[in-house]
């Protein structure tokens, strides 16, 4: 919620284990399948996070065009044929210092499932975001 470092808070995921590997523009989780429709609660996360660090102006939105979710898939859910995905919104200032860039090297030498887009929108947008900053 606050860009947490803390190794023992951060999850932990093994390579071996993700299967597909999808970049999206960030959206809330109620975009995909099996994710759920909190408004309210987003909003009140917004209103908590900004009292506790003034300077956060971010607004409660859907879609952020600007930045980015990876969807790495890990296989499927207990009981169920739905995939299971770990989803992960990378931070803005990653967009722009190298984090995400080196994340995606890292992934393409670890990972050995293609990555790919979640849909056209994503594609056009990481492209351009690529153009620049890969």
């Amino acid at each position: 919620m606050f860009n947490n470092l803390d190794a023992r808070i951060l999850p932990y995921i093994k390579w071996s284990s993700v299967e597909h590997v999808l970049i999206d523009v960030t959206k809330a989780n109620n975009h995909y399948v099996g994710g759920r429709v909190f408004a309210f609660r987003k909003e009140l996360r917004f209103d908590e996070i900004k009292r506790r660090l003034p300077d956060f102006t971010e607004t409660v939105k859907e879609i952020y065009d600007d930045r980015f979710t990876l969807l790495l898939n890990i296989g499927k859910g207990i009981n169920t044929r739905t995939l299971k995905y770990a989803i992960i919104q990378i931070p803005v200032s990653w967009l722009y210092d190298g984090q995400f860039a080196a994340l995606l090297g890292d992934i393409r030498s670890n990972v050995q499932a293609p990555i790919k887009y979640y849909d056209q929108h994503a594609e056009r947008s990481f492209s351009s975001w690529a153009d620049t900053y890969l």
